[in-house]
């Protein structure tokens, strides 16, 4: 087998551990309550209050569990 094909291996398996993972992930960090906190002084920002943070914890997993 190839490189590039070693390496879209790679990407489709963890693109597929990103679609299992991120319902519980999610799921998770709504029941933590983690959510994002918003500046006073920036307008802009305040429909963003209430989202969840952390969702690139999701990547995170993938990336460690792929080359397993």
């Amino acid at each position: 087998m190839n490189i590039y094909a070693k390496l879209l291996l790679a990407v489709i398996v963890g693109f597929v551990v990103c679609l299992i993972i991120s319902p519980l992930i999610i799921g998770l960090i709504k029941k933590e309550k983690v959510k994002q906190v918003i500046l006073h002084y920036v307008e802009n920002h305040q429909t963003k209050a209430g989202t969840p943070t952390m969702g690139g914890i999701i990547f995170i997993i993938a990336i460690c569990l792929v080359p397993f």
